[in-house]
């Protein structure tokens, strides 16, 4: 009578966690069916068989820089879209190095691997990851740099629904000299910050520390659109910069 019963507990157990088993997709997804509860889970399958190393130099502040993958789409139809990261890491604390896995590259242009840590000028170089290889002494200098401050705020964002999620995003960029040809003509971002929209509320953001130099700040938020660039120059240390307020035109 024990071993029946445990038998048919084990049978409804089964049944039951059945509907929550990932199955592939053809496209290399996988999703998991979603039953009557809240598991939507989907998981996607990329190739990292890319790696990228090195040293990264600067002073007495070695530690603590953040190295980025990105690629500079320039037939994006969007200014959200033209500069995208794929990975990205810190350096390490004891040795100042760093290492990354990447996926095969097949957007057609170079990833940019760019170092950045506050009060130090931006740093990237080009590389072609296109076929799989690991690339080592992909080494970086950061030089002290004076710095001001950039501050502002984001208005009239949509109201999210009971069961949506919404955020916004604020990315930073400048054009640099990735590919050492002495023209900066690649765009990198150098900060990156997201912040949560609960209930449409005007959202402040700084100071965000900037080096001296030209920058573009872009903003887009979920359930809205794409904010028209703004342009950031910082001739000073020292300078504070508050651009124009960041209205996303959802007025109630």
């Amino acid at each position: 009578m024990i071993l029946s019963l445990m038998r048919f507990v084990y049978i409804f157990a089964v049944l039951l966690l059945a509907p929550v088993f990932v199955s592939c997709g053809g496209d290399g997804s996988s999703t998991a069916p979603t039953g009557t509860g809240n598991l939507n889970l989907s998981l996607k399958v990329v190739e990292t068989t890319n790696s990228v190393s090195g040293v990264v130099g600067a002073g007495e502040g070695d530690s603590g820089v953040w190295l980025s993958a990105q690629v500079y789409d320039t037939g994006s139809i969007g200014f959200k879209d033209e500069v995208g990261s794929v990975a990205g890491v810190f350096s390490k604390e004891d040795d100042s190095t760093y290492f990354m896995f990447l996926p095969i590259n097949t957007s057609g242009t170079p990833y940019n691997i760019v170092a950045t840590k506050d009060g130090f000028a931006p740093e990237c170089q080009a590389l072609d990851s296109s076929v799989s290889q690991e690339y080592t002494g992909i080494n970086f200098i950061l030089r002290p740099e004076d710095t001001g401050t950039v501050s502002g705020s984001i208005s009239y964002l949509p109201v999210p629904g009971e069961e949506d999620d919404y955020s916004v995003f604020l990315s930073i960029r400048k054009y640099a000299d990735c590919d050492r040809d002495e023209e900066p003509e690649t765009m990198i971002e150098v900060v990156y910050k997201s912040f949560a929209n609960e209930a449409g509320a005007p959202i402040d953001y700084g100071p965000i520390i900037l080096p001296v130099g030209e920058y573009e700040l872009v903003a887009w938020a979920d359930g809205a659109g794409t904010y028209p660039p703004i342009d950031i120059i910082i001739e000073e240390a020292g300078q504070e910069i508050i651009p124009e307020e960041i209205d996303f035109g959802f007025k109630p």
